[in-house]
């Protein structure tokens, strides 16, 4: 705002139009009365509510416009402005003198400018504590996704180990008691096998299923994750920070892998323990005599 080389009269007539354009600009509500009085409410820390007759001289309108003027183009400059202005508001209705807005030291640019910094830096470390925060819930997704890889596989294991366990006890409680090892399997031990076999199919089966289950109950954990932060970050940055999806797409095909694997190998095994058992107990009814 240019001074000193404007008449007076002009001056006196345009400083407070320039005050209450600005503080138009600043406040919350303002409205124009017929008699041509300006109303202003801004609501910050407190709320101030101020009249400017029109028939009245405004006292230190100058130095109040200034001001206001310099905090308006601050607002509306540079960065996100619904921010600033809220900052701005708040930290006015703290300073004015006697709540009028004509009252308001110039020190006022100084502390919204402060106020400012420091709401960036608390918006930068609350960034960082969702950021961190996001990226711990994928680290136990992924933790998540290797336990039930391990937990198939140790059911896997568990269950034939079972029936091998079953086969060798047969020859070695024949060693104990005396009797000379044979690969004799007699009806009871088949049908005993047979029992054993169906149990493990069975295990097979609940142990595929609940990884299915739990396969998809990780997806919609990962979904609800990214729903929940959706709305504090932007969809752009939340997709860099989970890596386009490439790290939870990386764990399903792993879940998905292993069960394939769990499942093919299980099959296997049980085929080849079912086959051997069923010639070794045909071997011994046709070696046997009825």
């Amino acid at each position: 705002m240019t001074t000193g080389v404007i008449p007076q009269e002009i001056q006196n007539t345009f400083t407070p139009l320039l005050l209450v354009s600005s503080l138009i600009f600043i406040c919350d509500y303002s409205r124009f009365t017929d008699a041509g009085d300006v109303k202003l409410k801004l609501n910050g820390y407190k709320t101030i509510e101020n009249t400017f007759k029109h028939s009245e001289t405004i006292t230190n309108a100058e130095n109040a416009a200034e001001i206001f003027y310099e905090i308006y183009n601050w607002i509306y400059n540079d960065g996100n402005t619904i921010d600033k202005i809220g900052i701005a508001r708040n930290i006015i209705s703290i300073h004015l003198e006697k709540d009028s807005f004509a009252s308001i030291p110039q020190e006022t640019i100084a502390s919204i400018s402060s106020g400012y910094q420091i709401y960036l830096k608390d918006n930068l470390k609350q960034y960082i504590e969702i950021k961190n925060k996001i990226s711990e819930s994928i680290q136990k997704s992924s933790e998540k996704a290797s336990d039930l890889a391990k937990n198939v596989g140790a059911a896997f294991r568990s269950s034939i180990f079972a029936i091998y366990s079953f086969f060798f006890s047969i020859f070695l409680f024949r060693i104990v008691s005396g009797k000379t090892p044979t690969l004799e399997v007699t009806s009871e031990i088949y049908w005993i096998f047979f029992a054993f076999l169906c149990i493990s199919i069975l295990v097979c089966f609940y142990s595929i299923n609940e990884l299915s289950d739990e396969r998809a109950r990780l997806q919609n954990s990962y979904a609800n994750i990214k729903n929940r932060y959706k709305d504090l970050i932007t969809e752009k940055d939340l997709a860099k920070i989970l890596n386009e999806d490439q790290d939870h797409i990386s764990d399903i095909n792993y879940i998905n892998s292993r069960g394939v694997k769990t499942r093919s190998l299980w099959a296997a095994s049980l085929f080849v323990i079912f086959l051997l058992m069923t010639i070794l107990r045909m071997y011994s009814y046709y070696s046997s005599p009825h």
